[in-house]
């Protein structure tokens, strides 16, 4: 391997100079690559400073044991957000989308040529590129572009929730039937089939299952057309994504 192109998730201080950066590659794996005195600017590559969220073309030093940390020789940009570190919200959520596709990414693999994973590198960088864009455009509905975002990594993970028929009936569920989420099932219940107390109550549950229906129906630009304006239902998707151990809450910082 001679070089890697993918998206800064995060980087950490090592030592006084230097930086281990982990970036989600095109397969949708992460790698860890160390730096050499980029925290004292030194070197040729001063000039392209490593932010989180941008895209870089990163050249790998050879090393002589596989098992080595890759380390970087020279970097470039491939593309770079210009809005979203103006707005200290936006910024958040981006720090949020990054750490959880860094607890979701698997460790690359660099004798499997494997592409199943590409659709979280898809994912997030249209997730990022998106959330720029809307953001320049002051047209950015960030819990709509948000719940967009948890939706796509449901299909990617195979767990988009069922919302075409009851899960304990199979009747086909039209919005007057919708009574409860019961995220364990990964599914809605109908009225007649109550659901359990425990699960979501059903004005919740009523407006999730419109909403999430909602998005296997529009692209990812066309986040703006969902009616997602508060927390709670935000709150729903990620409780979800946890339930089924795609996630773990407790460990973002973002959060």
């Amino acid at each position: 391997m001679s070089s890697i192109e993918g998206i800064l998730l995060r980087k950490t201080p090592f030592r006084d100079k230097d930086l281990i950066c982990s970036f989600l590659t095109r397969r949708g794996q992460k790698v860890s690559i160390l730096f050499y005195g980029v925290q004292n600017r030194i070197g040729k590559n001063v000039c392209v400073p490593l932010e989180i969220g941008n895209m870089f073309r990163v050249m790998i030093k050879t090393s002589g044991r596989p098992s080595d940390l890759k380390s970087a020789k020279e970097w470039d940009y491939l593309w770079r957000h210009e809005s979203i570190s103006k707005n200290y919200k936006t910024y958040c959520n981006l720090c949020l989308m990054l750490e959880i596709c860094s607890q979701v990414a698997l460790e690359e693999s660099f004798d499997d040529d494997s592409s199943e994973n590409e659709g979280l590198f898809l994912t997030l960088s249209n997730g990022i590129y998106l959330l720029d864009k809307f953001e320049k455009e002051q047209r950015l509905n960030i819990h709509a572009h948000m719940f967009m975002y948890f939706a796509r990594l449901m299909q990617f993970h195979g767990i988009f929730p069922v919302t075409t028929n009851c899960i304990y009936c199979d009747k086909i569920l039209i919005s007057s039937d919708v009574h409860s989420f019961i995220d364990v099932e990964g599914g809605f219940s109908c009225k007649d089939c109550n659901g359990d107390v425990r699960d979501f109550p059903s004005d919740q549950g009523i407006k999730f299952w419109r909403e999430i229906d909602r998005t296997k129906k529009i692209k990812f630009e066309e986040s703006y057309m969902l009616d997602v304006c508060d927390q709670s239902i935000l709150d729903m998707a990620m409780n979800y994504l946890a339930s089924h151990e795609v996630i773990k809450i407790s460990q973002l910082k973002c959060f």
